[in-house]
């Protein structure tokens, strides 16, 4: 099959029917039914490739990579260090965005501790306009595994309902795009989430505790595919904005 969108020269080239035909009515209708949906099935989208030029010049998105420093996260099967994973896959993530234009803020592009408050403000920062913080699950039970997204569970909170179409959209491109489990979306207290004042979501990208998930994220070509499918979510997020 074709992707569904491709890099190029610094341009993303996405289905010209992406806008009008297929993302508009469909975040129209998501919107509608998020309360009921939150983790049931995401219609499918199935679009033939045409070239179409999407800016992200006026998107500024803030990338939180778990952890750091003396802060080590989870560590799992293999001496597998959650921060490393999450640096590692944030930093991805980062490129993607950027070579379409949007500006990224990095919480921490390298190994060192970020406090919880210090994470909240520089999301806070004004110009910001959504937080994606990148995270490595864990559990008692080795056989736990897969990815989830997290939203705040303040309903009202100024940004529930675009922090809920962002969690969608990520989730929607990951569920496509990688083999792991679907574990859908979940509210949570999350600092990070829970105190922001923009869209937010906290992606937890795998198991670390569970052998076939540890397997496939140690692999160089998983994190590359984890990222770019997170980046796809972000973009498809920001163009149903524009479309509405």
């Amino acid at each position: 099959a074709l992707p569904i969108s491709y890099l190029h020269e610094k341009e993303v080239y996405i289905p010209r029917s992406f806008y009008t035909q297929e993302l508009k009515p469909l975040a129209l209708e998501m919107e509608k039914k998020y309360e009921a949906v939150e983790n049931g099935e995401i219609p499918s989208i199935k679009l033939k490739i045409e070239p179409s030029r999407h800016d992200l010049s006026d998107f500024c998105v803030v990338l939180d990579a778990g952890h750091g420093g003396h802060d080590s996260g989870a560590i799992g099967l293999g001496n597998l260090y959650e921060k490393k994973m999450t640096l590692d896959i944030a930093k991805k993530v980062a490129a993607y965005l950027r070579q379409v234009g949007a500006k990224v803020v990095m919480v921490r592009s390298e190994d060192h501790y970020v406090s919880l408050e210090k994470r909240v403000a520089i999301g806070n920062q004004p110009g910001k306009d959504c937080f994606v913080s990148i995270h490595l699950n864990s559990a008692p039970i080795p056989s736990a595994s897969g990815f989830e997204i997290w939203i705040t569970h303040n309903r009202k909170a100024s940004h529930y309902s675009k922090s809920m179409r962002l969690a969608h959209w990520i989730r929607h491109y990951l569920k496509a795009g990688i083999p792991l489990k679907d574990r859908g979306i979940k509210r949570s207290s999350f600092r990070v989430i829970h105190e922001s004042k923009i869209p937010s979501v906290l992606v937890e990208c795998c198991f670390v505790s569970n052998a076939n998930d540890v397997r496939w994220i140690l692999q160089e070509e998983s994190r590359e595919k984890m990222a770019r499918q997170i980046y796809l979510g972000i973009v498809a997020y920001h163009v149903s904005l524009k479309s509405k």
